[in-house]
Parts: structure tokens; C-alpha cells; sequence
């Protein structure tokens, strides 16, 4: 992963350098297309995102197939 949106990840936390090197080895980028379903229905929680640009909508779908927002997650400044 790359070292500034490593950098933006550990922002304010009091982490050593070999520890916040430890965590990034860690890391994976994933990139996905706008309208992607990173979870659907029934699906395990696998990961944790961060959104280094864009945003992602948590939301569901009601009994009368409207899609209520639920959460947005947007990118950290």
C-alpha cells in the first residue's frame, strides 16, 4: 500500500515506525468501479475499508424495494 494512504490511516496515532511498518505489510489496496456491492445480503464481514477518495453508502433494501442510506463513509482529509 502506498505510504500516503498509509500515512492518512495512522494519522494521530502514537505508533512506532516498526509497528506502523508491521501493520501497512498488512494492508491491501482494492480498488473497485463506482455502483460495485462490496457486501451483499447475508455476507460475511471480511474487511475493514478505508477510503483514501470517493465515498461508499451503506444501505438496505425495505420490503417496498427502496434503498435507505444507512451510513456514507468518505475520504479522510
Amino acid at each position: 500500500m502506498g505510504e500516503n494512504v498509509a500515512c492518512k490511516i495512522f494519522k494521530g496515532l502514537p505508533l512506532s515506525s516498526p509497528k506502523k511498518d508491521r501493520i501497512r505489510t498488512a494492508l491491501t489496496k482494492v480498488e473497485v468501479k463506482k455502483s460495485t456491492l462490496i457486501l451483499e445480503t447475508g455476507g460475511l464481514i471480511l474487511y475493514q475499508y478505508f477510503v483514501p477518495s470517493g465515498c461508499l453508502r451503506s444501505f438496505f433494501v425495505d420490503p417496498h424495494g427502496k434503498e435507505p442510506t444507512v451510513q456514507f463513509a468518505v475520504r479522510d482529509l
